[in-house]
């Protein structure tokens, strides 16, 4: 076999000792280079079809070796900065991103990373029995890979599976090599078939009504090799194990025990957050698992006051006059019989105002407003000086002129000046163009239901305004469809 062999390096690094380390899957190349005599060096990664030279400096630092790198383009390595320590890094786009110090460590080199971060390595001490020992770190915690029996261990590289590969000596002196794998608790949290136990996958608990609970039961299970001693669950507000969960309990490697959970229903909105449950084994490892949990309770016959959660929510506030708060994400908000006041908050949210008068902010997003039945008003206002981002642009789906209104804070719409009426102040035109050339400060284009606000009046465009609204069905408005507040 042939192969094609080039060295890239003689021009960059003329007179200098240059060792290539790793090589990921989109080409990337770590390595570094050593002054004459040992006398320093740095780390490089090479990279692009005419492998880029980007240095992998660290301030202080007179010797810096770069020894592995994964798909991403995250590099690892040592780094020494003179009479003050020896230490690991871990270096992303341009920036070190974690310095590496194993507790009592004097001496630290990360050796491998794999594509999900984690890394390993080996140290120097004078606090452990070995003194020379290896290392695991995950989402920045230490653990150590000792070789049983071994007087020293170095940890040099690792796969995707987790198999890790090393080298150790024996009590005669001999080097020799080694593979470990990582065991230990592994733990399922079942919902039918589903593993919960990713934080991407939600437990949805549904919707119920106010006073009456909504359960899910979870199964528990126990698939690692080591027994697990459950410590600790913790569910957000709202949510309650519906069956108790005995502090302590031993969950041995096999076995699996049943969890109800409960979606408490004792007031209405929407509710989510995490569900945590904390486990030691028996080496006193300590093990967080979390999940994420949801749960929307409809309204009843009261008056009842309904929150969101920071997610997508739909609920409803049933009968009663309701006042609903999407806050964060998508949300359907449905306000049902009675007079209810709706508030969809951040997201681009559905509102419906159902049977009754009915008052509906949209607030920021690009939210659509149903009023429904009977008299209705749509509200715009921030409680700040005008900012396109701060409303978006609703659309009105059902705006009826003879009974709805549209109310415009002057806070809000600035340019309405005190005591001015909308009549002195409201246009309608045919044209977009004619809208962005008006003097009027609210313009109407009964064309295709566009709703402005122009700050400026008739200077070109809408100065600091512009569109907030679209009327769906083009309903003929007047200065008798507003109403300004404040």
């Amino acid at each position: 076999t042939d192969f094609r062999i080039v060295d890239p390096f003689l021009p960059q690094f003329p007179e200098r000792s240059i060792e290539l380390t790793g090589v990921n899957n989109n080409g990337q190349i770590s390595g570094y280079y050593l002054l004459p005599d040992f006398a320093g060096g740095s780390s490089f990664l090479l990279e692009g079809d005419n492998l880029r030279v980007r240095d992998l400096d660290i301030e202080g630092s007179d010797r810096t070796l770069a020894w592995d790198l994964n798909d991403a383009g995250k590099v690892v390595g040592q780094f020494r900065i003179p009479d003050v320590r020896n230490s690991a890094f871990l270096w992303e786009n341009g920036n070190i991103i974690e310095e590496l110090d194993f507790p009592g460590a004097r001496f630290t080199t990360a050796r491998s990373i794999d594509n999900n971060d984690t890394i390993i390595g080996w140290l120097i001490s004078d606090e452990t029995e070995q003194g020379v020992n290896g290392f695991l770190w995950e989402n920045g915690e230490f653990e150590g890979i000792d070789f049983p029996g071994a007087t020293t261990t170095f940890a040099e590289d690792l796969n995707g599976e987790g198999l890790i590969v090393g080298s150790y000596r024996d009590s005669e002196g001999n080097r020799r090599g080694f593979t470990a794998r990582k065991t230990g608790a592994e733990i399922e949290i079942l919902d039918g078939d589903t593993n919960i136990i990713d934080v991407s996958v939600r437990l949805d608990l549904g919707t119920t009504r106010i006073g009456t609970p909504a359960s899910k039961t979870l199964s528990i299970s126990n698939s690692g090799d080591r027994s697990l001693v459950l410590t600790d669950l913790n569910l957000p507000d709202g949510f309650s194990p519906a069956t108790a969960l005995e502090n302590n309990f031993n969950l041995r490697p096999g076995n699996a025990l049943e969890l109800e959970v409960r979606l408490d229903a004792e007031t209405g909105g929407a509710f989510s957050g995490s569900l945590e449950l904390t486990a030691v084994d028996g080496q006193e490892n300590l093990f967080n698992f979390r999940s994420t949990i949801y749960g929307a309770v409809n309204g009843d016959r009261e008056d009842n006051t309904l929150v969101g959660s920071a997610v997508a929510d739909s609920f409803s506030g049933a009968d009663g006059s309701d006042r609903l708060f999407g806050k964060g994400g998508d949300d359907d908000l449905r306000g049902g019989p009675g007079n209810d006041r709706l508030f969809g908050g951040n997201g681009d949210d559905l509102l419906n105002g159902g049977i009754g008068r009915d008052r509906l902010n949209g607030g920021p997003g690009d939210d659509t407003l149903t009023g429904g039945a009977s008299i209705d008003r749509f509200i715009f206002n921030t409680n700040e000086e005008f900012v396109a981002d701060d409303l978006g642009v609703d659309t009105i789906a059902d705006f009826d002129p003879d009974l709805d209104l549209i109310l415009l804070d002057r806070r809000t719409f600035a340019a309405i000046e005190s005591g001015a009426s909308i009549n002195d102040v409201f246009e309608t035109v045919t044209s977009n163009a004619a809208a962005r050339s008006s003097s009027a400060v609210i313009v109407y284009n009964s064309n295709n239901g566009n709703l402005f606000y122009n700050a400026n009046g008739s200077e070109a465009g809408f100065g600091s305004g512009d569109r907030f609204a679209i009327l769906s069905g083009l309903p003929e408005l007047s200065g008798d469809n507003f109403l300004i507040r404040g």
